[in-house]
């Protein structure tokens, strides 16, 4: 049987993973037509309008089925930001003729990015936990 790749929490496994990945970043952010921030497999795709959106998507989904990965599309929602957030438009589309969902708010790196006027992060969920975590360890505490 032949074996390929590289065994997930191997020492290999980030510095391959980061090579494969470097192409990527390198391809899509020399267009114009926005730019991705990539931590690990959590990509985000920023740009200034729905078709470069729509571009750009579709390069990363072509660079990504060429290195032999896959977005889980599941995972993937856009969100508008601007004067115009409000305002409902086409859908992003995958390669397979898949709508992105738009949301109002999505979570990236533990962050909650709000849609509005202005992009602005959101810190309710994180006061909830700590809040949460708090009331555990005072129960435990006087318990």
């Amino acid at each position: 049987m032949l074996r390929t790749g590289v065994n997930q929490g191997s020492v290999l496994a980030p510095i391959l993973f980061a090579l494969v990945i470097d192409d990527l970043i390198r391809v899509c952010n020399d267009t114009d037509w926005g730019i991705i921030l990539v931590y690990a497999d959590d990509i985000l795709i920023l740009t200034k309008t729905r078709r470069n959106l729509q571009d750009l998507f579709v390069l990363v989904q072509l660079e990504l089925d060429w290195l032999n990965l896959r977005l889980n599309l599941d995972k993937c929602f856009s969100m508008r930001v601007g004067p115009r957030h409000g305002v409902m438009c086409e859908p992003i589309y995958s390669l397979n003729g898949t709508p992105v969902p738009m949301v109002k708010e999505l979570k990236y790196l533990g962050v909650y990015i709000v849609a509005g006027f202005r992009m602005r992060c959101s810190v309710e969920y994180a006061k909830r936990a700590f809040l949460r975590q708090l009331m555990q360890y005072l129960v435990m505490f006087f318990m």
